[in-house]
């Protein structure tokens, strides 16, 4: 049985990464989400659930608003940045998963059989971290006013 942030971060994930990959989702004993991507299975489990992720984004988000807006006013932008933070945790969640997929299957043809983990380690880190650095580029340039 997932957890509740298995649900609310795996589940989304499982699904839109199964509705662009072409391929069912099916839910597994453990909780984690099996994607058959032509003949590569994708497992969307509890361990890559991007919730430490948005932890992180909110956190950035926020800090962005307190920083250039009085605090009354950042207050009313909280749950409006949660809301964001969450959309955006999933869709480059999503976008990691896809683009591990499709990152393997060109690897496959030239790297060893033991860099899995490795290469999907690095997707997740050349996505999530342009992600991070687009909304905070976006966001300071919003709360500053465009003074920066």
């Amino acid at each position: 049985m997932p957890s509740i942030s298995g649900k609310l971060f795996c589940l989304p994930v499982a699904r839109a990464s199964s509705f662009f990959l072409g391929s069912p989702s099916e839910v597994q004993k453990d909780g984690s989400y099996l994607i058959e991507a032509g003949g590569l299975p994708v497992s969307v489990s509890e361990s890559c659930n991007a919730f430490n992720y948005f932890v992180l984004l909110y956190t950035l988000l926020m800090g962005t608003c307190v920083y250039y807006l009085p605090i009354p006013r950042a207050m009313l932008n909280a749950f409006p940045l949660l809301l964001l933070s969450y959309a955006v945790s999933v869709a480059a969640n999503t976008a990691r998963v896809i683009a591990s997929v499709y990152v393997y299957k060109i690897g496959a043809a030239f790297l060893p059989g033991n860099y899995e983990r490795a290469l999907h380690m690095s997707v997740g880190i050349a996505i999530f971290l342009t992600v991070t650095l687009i909304s905070f580029i976006f966001f300071e340039r919003r709360f500053s006013g465009g003074n920066r």
